[in-house]
């Protein structure tokens, strides 16, 4: 063992007195592209998803040389060592910061002599100071809120009237977490104060929040939400949602909207809505049975949703509006080749295709089986991915009894396709899984596609569709199909064979009456 360590040793400097004694004669001379006279540049990235930038540099010389760099915490060289006529890669760090930064890579030959010096300069993104609400809307009887702030620059907040808003308390401002505590007395009417958030460096760069406080309208069910104005304070009672499954926020990426389907005690859907902010998007798993939300209706997008603006507007009550009959989730080893163990309750689940189980046909949820802990492959539900879309034998089929249950029957979806896969499916229901005629349900659901990536919505869909008389069957089978021969990206060409469509979850339920 000692004989290997003074090995380990005498390696590098073996290596160096090579290089010092292999030189291929005359003047040593080492040359790039770049040089104190032109550096490397690396242009600002900000608001890029990507996470480093990369230079090649291509070297000619007839000397052993090394490259280090002195700010090995952002700028990286690789490979480091060379000999003769080569190339390496300089990789730096996107910063977000609004500041230049540089450093210098120094070229050494094989007797520690420097033959070049070479800058890296590295540009800056524009200074950024962003909210995701212009007005947020708070109850009469007080509350407590958080305002998320998008940014890179130190910043601070404050009262526009300071006098005309004793009622609001701003708390400091978390420059970590990049949000601003905000605490409102309570009150019977309505009223209104005005918070600024500024740069601390540029008070220029700044934004205004209009907080607005108001009587929290209640409802019992979504039939009325028709008329309700936009950014009016409701509460839903009794709502339940459609997988209970996961958090607010299912994807492991940041800074996207998130959307998840509810519905009422009356079988009714309705959307919610809520930005990425990590006071709060993996605050509590959503649990089976129901909720009351309070939260401000938002008619800005082509959809209109409940808007949370924190954990605290989640707030489970003992009513189970709807009662399991099947549910089919978990983790990898629930899904084999040609079936799906069933979760909850009772039932069979069988393809159109067979999969293969153990490797790509198996797809992560994105959703996080322990809210306390970060997403990873043991820490989320699976399911089967499908493929084959083109033609007409692919489903998933899912059978149960529903003997005895005079209540209207839902099912919940948790699906999404890739750009080549099909963009719409159909559910329908039958009284035999090999039946020659099948009952539609009368909706279209429609697929967000994966490979968009800009939203939530592009990722696992969540869908509630009631299945009219499947009550009271010995034996029930309800199937997914294709309902269209459109692919997901929307382009005219044809669904391709290997696009995949893949479900994380399919519940089966009852309506309490």
């Amino acid at each position: 063992m000692k004989r290997f360590r003074i090995l380990a040793l005498l390696l590098p400097m073996l290596w160096t007195a090579g290089c010092e004694n292999d030189e291929n004669g005359g003047v040593p001379y080492f040359e790039s592209d770049y040089s104190v006279e032109n550096p490397i540049r690396f242009e600002p990235q900000g608001g890029s998803a990507e996470k480093v930038q990369e230079v090649r540099v291509v070297v000619r010389s007839n000397v052993c040389w090394t490259i280090t760099s002195d700010a090995e915490e952002w700028c990286t060289v690789y490979p480091a060592t060379g000999k003769d006529e080569g190339r390496f890669y300089v990789t730096a760090q996107v910063q977000d910061q609004p500041y230049p930064r540089s450093c210098s890579l120094t070229a050494r030959d094989g007797g520690g002599n420097v033959v070049a010096t070479i800058p890296v300069n590295q540009g800056a993104p524009a200074k950024r100071l962003e909210i995701g609400e212009p007005e947020i809307t708070v109850s009469a009887d007080g509350d407590d809120i958080f305002i998320a702030v998008d940014t890179n620059v130190d910043w601070g907040a404050e009262l526009v009237d300071a006098a005309d808003a004793a009622w609001v308390t701003l708390g400091k401002p978390d420059l970590e977490a990049d949000q601003l505590s905000v605490s409102v007395t309570p009150y019977s009417g309505d009223r209104q104060a005005r918070i600024r958030i500024y740069a601390l460096d540029e008070p220029s760069l700044e934004q205004t929040v209009t907080l607005i406080q108001t009587s929290v309208l209640a409802l019992p069910d979504f039939t009325t939400l028709d008329v309700v104005p936009h950014n009016t304070l409701v509460t839903l009672r009794n709502v339940s949602f459609a997988v209970p499954l996961g958090t607010l926020y299912n994807l492991t990426l940041a800074g996207f909207e998130c959307d998840l389907t509810i519905r009422d005690d009356k079988g009714n859907t309705f959307t919610v809505r809520t930005r990425d902010s990590d006071g709060f998007k993996h605050a509590q798993n959503i649990l089976f049975g129901d909720y009351n939300l309070t939260g401000s209706i938002d008619r800005s997008g082509s959809t209109p949703a409940l808007r949370l603006r924190s954990e605290a507007d989640m707030v489970k009550i003992a009513a189970e509006s709807y009662r399991s009959i099947a549910e089919w989730y978990g983790d990898k080893s629930a899904v084999s080749d040609t079936g799906w163990s069933v979760a909850k309750g009772s039932g069979t689940a069988t393809f159109g295709v067979k999969i293969n189980s153990a490797g790509a046909d198996v797809k992560s949820s994105f959703a996080r089986r322990d809210c306390t802990k970060a997403y990873a492959a043991d820490n989320t539900y699976w399911g089967p991915s499908l493929k084959s879309w083109d033609g007409s034998g692919q489903y998933y089929k899912f059978t149960v009894s529903t003997a005895g249950i005079s209540e209207d029957i839902y099912l919940s979806l948790w699906t999404l396709s890739f750009s080549s896969s099909v963009a719409e499916l159909k559910v329908e229901w039958a009284e035999s899984p090999d039946a020659a005629t099948w009952t539609d349900c009368g909706v279209v659901l429609t697929q967000n596609n994966a490979a968009n990536g800009t939203s939530n919505e592009y990722f696992l869909g969540t869908y509630s569709v009631r299945a009219p008389g499947a009550q009271n069957r010995e034996t029930v089978c309800f199937r997914v199909s294709k309902a269209s021969d459109k692919r997901a990206d929307g382009k005219t060409s044809v669904i391709s064979t290997t696009g995949p469509n893949y479900m994380c979850y399919f519940g089966v339920f009852a309506l309490n009456e």
